[in-house]
């Protein structure tokens, strides 16, 4: 490391330090939430949004990672196959994880019932939620129950299911689904596994979607937005990638926002947790569009690679856009969308007349095109240009996102408690510091994380 990259690193951190200071110091407001439940009790005059689709995609259940959805049909119909259960014996989830993440019980009622009433929440292609209550203390959590594939075999069931499992584990965080355990489940139920996580009864898909989103301040979706860039970047600083970010996978209560559903989510570097092993890159067409960015999109027609996370940028950028919006900017990134077309012309365009542009100049701001005039301020509108650069080699990262003034001065709308995730990074100075949990900013490209030995141990252990 050269001088002159500690002398930017240090600089770096001295920003965030002062971020998460700020932090401390704004107490939760009211939020988008209070606002839209209060609206629904008082509803204002004038037209109102009706739609037919479901009102509730929590937790990934609809999920079918598609290649053709959209912001107004993210919640896709469920299956109408029957449920195909496990052959007996049914395996013990601890025989399929490491010692770490074995749950004190290996079946379901031994600490569980089922919720008396409305504990059915909804079914997908991929599994069924319902409520379930602990029964010391008859607190109400969600049940994922994993659906079988058809013509799936039971070890692989167990590998996906025990994969998806240990990566929501492992990731404790304020702005990610806490998991409890993964345990068998009672035949009246399903013969399968399900996993026990926290309840939540909104996502943010179906905040986005109410009438009187745009009603909402822009500072508190901002704040929104802050919070998912705190959270992808503590998946990232922990080596993991989403790839399918997108509203209906992230849930809402009282202003505070959980990434969930990681059924598509995978370490992010060869030797997983060992950043210097090189970036695993991918091959598949995973995602939903439009939050599925363009070299994502095009291996639905060709054959060839990606690196995962700047796939997780351009969704933070969509994600972005249809926060401050309340829709996305076009239905998918490939150049037969005649929006994505006039965009990605416009963006190879202005770069070709400003080449800073690529390199976070913060004077230029993109001003030709539709998409240069809607969002409501100039560097709103560069940091969706700057995530969302369908040249994935020149698209903004999550540590240039931190090194933004303009995203340093977004207040945060709550107060983030801070507790340490046992993670140790490398400072500026090589010297070994710990993560506050809120994610400090280091280059996931560069950096060393503690945990990676037991990373890669768990992937060979199961």
């Amino acid at each position: 490391m050269t001088d002159q990259d500690a002398k930017q690193n240090k600089n770096l951190f001295s920003k965030i330090k002062q971020s998460l200071s700020a932090s401390h110091k704004h107490s939760r407001s009211f939020s988008a939430l209070d606002s839209l439940q209060a609206s629904r009790q008082h509803p204002p005059n004038g037209p109102q949004i009706v739609s037919n689709l479901p009102l509730y995609n929590p937790y990934g259940i609809n999920n079918r990672h598609s290649h053709s959805m959209q912001l107004a049909a993210l919640a896709a119909s469920g299956t109408s196959d029957s449920p195909i259960p496990l052959p007996y014996p049914i395996d013990s989830p601890k025989n399929h994880v490491p010692q770490p993440f074995r749950n004190e019980i290996e079946d379901l009622d031994q600490m569980y019932e089922i919720a008396d009433s409305g504990n059915f929440l909804g079914s997908g292609g991929s599994s069924t939620i319902r409520k379930v209550q602990r029964r010391e203390d008859k607190k109400v959590v969600a049940l994922k129950i994993f659906n079988v594939f058809k013509d799936e075999a039971p070890g692989t069931y167990y590998h996906r299911v025990a994969h998806e499992y240990i990566i929501t584990k492992s990731l404790a965080h304020v702005h990610v689904i806490t998991v409890y355990e993964l345990v068998r489940l009672p035949t009246i139920l399903s013969r399968n596994w399900g996993m026990v996580m926290e309840y939540y009864p909104h996502d943010l898909y179906n905040v986005l979607r109410q009438p009187h989103w745009q009603a909402i301040t822009l500072g508190e979706k901002l704040c929104y937005f802050k919070q998912l860039v705190f959270g992808l970047y503590h998946l990232h600083l922990h080596d993991i990638v989403h790839l399918d970010l997108k509203p209906g996978n992230v849930l809402v209560e009282h202003g505070v926002l959980k990434i969930t559903d990681f059924g598509c989510g995978d370490y992010g570097h060869v030797s997983p947790g060992r950043f210097e092993s090189g970036v695993r890159m991918c091959d598949k067409p995973l995602g939903t569009p439009p939050f599925q960015s363009p070299e994502v999109t095009v291996l639905r027609l060709a054959k060839g690679q990606y690196d995962p996370f700047r796939a997780d940028c351009w969704s933070l950028g969509m994600m972005l856009f249809a926060i401050v919006k309340g829709r996305v900017p076009f239905k998918e990134a490939q150049v037969l969308d005649k929006d994505y077309a006039d965009y990605e012309h416009e963006s190879r365009w202005y770069k070709g007349l400003n080449p800073s542009f690529v390199h976070n100049d913060e004077q230029k701001v993109p001003n030709r095109g539709p998409l240069a005039h809607e969002l409501p301020h100039g560097q709103l509108t560069r940091l969706f240009w700057r995530l969302c650069d369908p040249v994935a080699d020149t698209r903004m990262t999550l540590k240039d996102v931190f090194a933004s003034d303009y995203f340093q001065k977004i207040p945060m709308c709550f107060k983030e408690e801070t507790h340490g995730d046992g993670v140790s990074i490398l400072d500026e100075t090589g010297a070994v510091v710990e993560s506050t949990g809120l994610g400090v900013v280091a280059d996931v490209h560069s950096v060393h994380l503690a945990i990676g030995s037991r990373m890669e141990k768990h992937l060979h252990d199961i």
